[in-house]
């Protein structure tokens, strides 16, 4: 990911209705820090792939995404997710 020293691991989920970060991951950088700035106190509730529903903080934040033949900004919603993956990127359908 550009403008982060460290590897993530992600998924590319058809089945997912959105694009989702692991907060632990972004804590610390400047992106994260500006999001929680203009976080406008609304919730949103999601249910993960395992069937739990979670209401958290709406926390959009501005990525860069790049490998190969992809390379394009996506806003995603900063979650609480399992150590697995980083960022889920779900396709429209």
């Amino acid at each position: 990911m550009k403008g982060f020293g460290n590897s993530w691991s992600m998924l590319i989920d058809s089945g997912a209705s959105g694009k989702y970060h692991r907060r632990c991951s972004l804590k610390g950088s400047q992106k994260y820090a500006e999001a929680l700035k203009a976080q406008k106190n609304e919730t949103v509730t999601v249910r993960f792939a395992t069937g739990a529903l979670v209401t958290v903080p709406t926390v959009p934040v501005n990525l860069g995404v790049e490998f190969p033949d992809f390379d394009s900004i996506e806003r995603c919603l900063v979650l609480d997710l399992g150590e697995r993956y980083d960022l889920i990127l779900g396709i429209a359908s």
